[in-house]
């Protein structure tokens, strides 16, 4: 995969992000039932439908990724889930469940890029703006949300937000150093907004 697609594959928007969404509570629910090393099996096709994806649409099985080129399509599920032991030699993928549930769903923003989404900040909320195949979402304060993939910030500093200490991730990176993972699958709460200007960003030690 990664020779024939070494930047990855950037998918198309219809039904892709509650693909995603799907596999990786389904990684939750193996690591519930302490499975380990269980892989992605997916097929390519050529043929592309049309894609349909609206209130009336019913899941599909298995699940279907379109390429954002619309060339192919992958059929995509999971396969080999019944493997419990855990080998803590270097070389060996199975894992403790956590853990390996954390490499498995690594692969969304990865292996696979899903589409981006255009986000403006109004007043007390998070507009989430409208795309192909995908409504416009408004997100309130206290909304309750769930990362879809692993991202990674470093903390700048604390700061103090309305009588209360925040720490404040500033820098989304790419390297190892001093970051905080949110992993997939990781359920948050949107607790305020605030606008990034470059007075913010020297404030907290960010200048680029």
């Amino acid at each position: 995969f990664k020779k024939r697609f070494p930047k990855g594959i950037t998918l198309a928007n219809c039904g892709t992000r509650d693909a995603a969404i799907t596999f990786t509570q389904d990684a939750f629910m193996l690591q519930r039932l302490d499975m380990t090393d269980y892989s992605f099996f997916g097929v390519l096709q050529s043929t592309v439908d049309d894609c349909v994806c609206d209130g009336a649409t019913k899941p599909k099985f298995p699940l279907l990724l379109p390429t954002k080129n619309r060339r192919f399509r992958i059929v995509a599920g999971i396969i080999d889930w019944v493997e419990r032991r855990v080998n803590d030699l270097p070389a060996s993928t199975m894992r403790p469940p956590e853990e390996y549930r954390n490499w498995f769903t690594s692969m969304w923003g990865h292996y696979f890029h899903l589409p981006g989404r255009a986000v403006r900040q109004t007043y007390g909320s998070i507009t989430v703006d409208e795309i192909d195949h995908q409504r416009a979402e408004s997100l309130d304060m206290d909304t309750d949300i769930f990362a879809i993939q692993r991202i990674k910030w470093r903390i700048n500093r604390q700061i103090d937000i309305a009588a209360s200490w925040r720490n404040v991730f500033a820098c989304q990176v790419k390297d190892n150093d001093n970051v905080v993972r949110i992993f997939a699958g990781s359920e948050l709460e949107i607790w305020g907004t605030t606008t990034i200007t470059p007075e913010v960003m020297k404030a907290l030690g960010q200048e680029d």
